[in-house]
C-alpha cells in the first residue's frame, strides 16, 4: 500500500495494515501466512480494548502487543488505527518517529490510502524458467545466520514485493531477490559475506 511503504523499507519492518474505526481493514500490506481475515481480526480486538479503556477515561493512541517471535504496534490515526508487524529487537524510538510522521499526514488528509502494485518483470524465456523451491530454505538458512528467525517471514515478504511468488519465481530475479535480501544486514562486511555464500551454493 502506497500509505504504508515507508514503514515497509524500515529495518526490523515486515507489514502493516491499516483499520477504519469499526476495525475492518482498509489498506493491507503483510507477507503471507499473516491472513487478512485474522488481521481484521485482531484490529477488531484492538478496537475494543481502546473502547474498554476509554470507558473508564483512559485516553490510548497506542497498544504494543506479542505475536509469536514479532511484535506489533498499533496507533490511532483519524478515523481508524495503523498496525506494524515488527522484530522484538527494532528500534521503538527510530519506528515511532516514522509513524509521527504518517500518522500526522494522515491526520491532516496529505496521503491517500490506495493499495500499492506489484507488477512482474517481463523476461526472456531462459530467464523466465522458475528455480528448485529448495533454493529458499538454503537462503533462510544463510540469512538466518545473520538477521535471526526473522529471515523466514522477510523472504516471503521480499518475494511478495517483487511481485513473484515462492513456487514460480524466475531464475532472472534471483540476484535481485538476494540483493534486496542482503540490504536487511546492518553490516556491509556481512552483507558481502551473506552475498557471497549464496553465489557459492548456486555455483555448485
Amino acid at each position: 500500500m502506497e500509505v504504508l511503504k515507508d514503514l515497509i523499507k524500515l529495518k526490523g519492518v515486515y507489514g502493516a495494515f491499516m483499520s477504519d474505526n469499526k476495525g475492518n481493514i482498509i489498506a493491507y500490506d503483510m507477507p503471507p501466512g499473516y491472513e487478512k481475515d485474522a488481521m481484521e481480526e485482531a484490529s477488531h480486538t484492538v478496537l475494543r480494548i481502546v473502547e474498554g479503556l476509554d470507558t473508564v477515561g483512559c485516553n490510548v493512541d497506542h497498544i504494543l502487543w506479542e505475536y509469536g517471535e514479532y511484535r506489533f504496534i498499533s496507533r490511532k490515526v483519524k478515523d481508524g488505527f495503523i498496525s506494524v508487524l515488527c522484530s522484538k529487537t527494532i528500534s521503538l524510538p527510530l519506528l515511532n518517529l516514522s509513524l509521527n510522521v504518517i500518522v500526522k499526514q494522515i491526520n491532516e488528509g496529505l496521503i491517500e490510502v490506495k493499495p500499492k502494485e506489484n507488477k512482474k518483470k517481463e523476461l526472456p524465456p531462459e530467464l523466465a524458467v522458475a528455480v528448485d523451491t529448495s533454493i529458499f530454505n538454503t537462503i533462510e538458512q544463510e540469512l538466518t545466520k545473520f538477521i535471526g528467525p526473522v529471515a523466514e517471514v522477510l523472504i516471503t515478504r521480499k518475494i511478495g514485493e517483487l511481485g513473484e511468488e515462492r513456487d514460480n519465481f524466475p531464475r532472472g530475479r534471483l540476484e535481485e531477490l538476494i540483493d534486496s535480501l542482503s540490504a536487511e544486514i546492518d553490516s556491509e562486511e556481512e552483507r558481502q559475506l551473506f552475498k557471497q555464500r549464496i553465489i557459492d551454493i548456486l555455483s555448485k
